[in-house]
């Protein structure tokens, strides 16, 4: 399209090898581990909500065109799980053990282990704006998966999830992109109607998500509990 508006260094990087002749499978910049593949992964997630493990599987494949390295496959996964989870009916309180226990071994999934352990004190969002500068929360996908999913299971609304992510600074815009995503997947869309008419071209995304789950594959019969 020629807007390259938001697009950092790593995604070029990959597109230009892309348009270089490169598969699609040799495209992934070695060792990247930023966050933007898991910017991106929600709309993966909310297709796949009847099937987790295969929204984890192509959260895998998609992170790999662009980010080759296990911290950014993980941190793509660990996004796609939470919102296949969320809008196939689940719990906030259900979600995290699932996303633990599906990731890979990694810096991610350690992450989201100590959130774990962060939300059973039952702290406060000050509490949580502490925690999260402690941690840092720039663009390392190490850092921004384990804040999104604190800033947004640590909070009561869509509304504070994001207004956290954003106060708790560094790279803002990821975290609250990924926290927003896992927010209006429980919260839906009555949650957005106050942003809705300052989003650029909001009733084209809204019909991108009313299509995600009208084209959604139903889960294998054998695949079925």
């Amino acid at each position: 399209s020629g807007d390259h508006r938001g697009m950092g260094k790593t995604i070029k990087q990959a597109l230009q090898r892309i348009s270089q002749g490169y598969h699609w499978d040799q495209s992934g910049i070695l060792h990247a581990e930023g966050n933007g593949t898991a910017m991106r992964v929600a709309p993966i997630g909310a297709f796949y909500h009847r099937n987790v493990l295969t929204a984890a599987h192509m959260a895998r494949i998609d992170a790999g065109l662009t980010h080759n390295s296990i911290e950014a496959s993980e941190g793509s996964a660990a996004v796609a799980i939470g919102v296949s989870l969320l809008c196939d009916g689940y719990a906030k309180s259900e979600v995290l053990a699932p996303v633990i226990a599906f990731l890979n071994d990694s810096k991610v999934q350690e992450g989201l282990i100590r959130v774990k352990r962060v939300l059973q004190s039952n702290p406060s969002p000050a509490d949580i704006l502490n925690t999260l500068i402690q941690w840092g929360t720039g663009a390392h996908v190490v850092q921004t998966i384990p804040a999104a999913f604190l800033c947004f299971l640590g909070t009561t609304s869509y509304q504070d999830a994001v207004a956290l992510a954003i106060h708790a600074g560094g790279d803002t815009d990821t975290t609250a992109a990924i926290t927003g995503a896992l927010a209006g997947s429980l919260y839906g869309r009555a949650a957005l109607e106050g942003y809705l008419g300052q989003l650029e071209q909001a009733q084209h995304l809204i019909r991108v998500e009313d299509l995600l789950f009208e084209l959604a594959p139903e889960v294998p019969e054998d695949a079925k509990p």
